[in-house]
């Protein structure tokens, strides 16, 4: 009996996540146009250079709340074009590179963190709109 109550709460469960708020079978294919795909140590460089914040968003393929932001959040036209001459934006899978997700200190995801140069300003943690991501990066962009 135990087995089978175990089993039904497991549809149920898989149920719940397969068409709640963080369904992703509507998610666009590949990553958001947003997302820069160089190597962190190079995006940061390019940042510096052209005097743009580096965002970086923690995440993982089996993350629910981060494959909504990249469904939604990431994809908004207000958030990339306000993104476009203020940010870089590089997805960090925290299963992939657990040394850095260890050294910048991640313990959730998702979490964005905002980097003007070598300095983290601020992050934010749990996922977000485009209006909050916008709301949070105003006062760093300088603008």
């Amino acid at each position: 009996m135990g087995r089978i109550v175990r089993r039904c709460v497991l549809v149920v469960a898989a149920a719940a996540l397969a068409t709640g708020p963080f369904a992703c079978e509507h998610v666009p294919a590949g990553p958001p146009p947003v997302f820069d795909q160089r190597p962190l140590a190079e995006a940061r460089a390019a940042a510096a250079a052209e005097g743009k914040l580096l965002v970086v968003k923690a995440t993982a393929d089996w993350c629910g709340p981060c494959k909504h932001m990249d469904a939604t959040t990431w994809r908004d036209e207000h958030l990339v074009a306000w993104l476009k001459d203020r940010a870089i934006v590089v997805p960090l899978d925290v299963d992939e590179h657990g040394a850095l997700a260890r050294d910048l200190g991640l313990s959730s995801i998702p979490t964005m963190l905002v980097f003007r140069g070598d300095e983290e300003l601020d992050r934010l943690v749990g996922a977000a709109s485009s209006d909050e991501l916008i709301e949070w990066l105003e006062p760093f962009s300088g603008r």
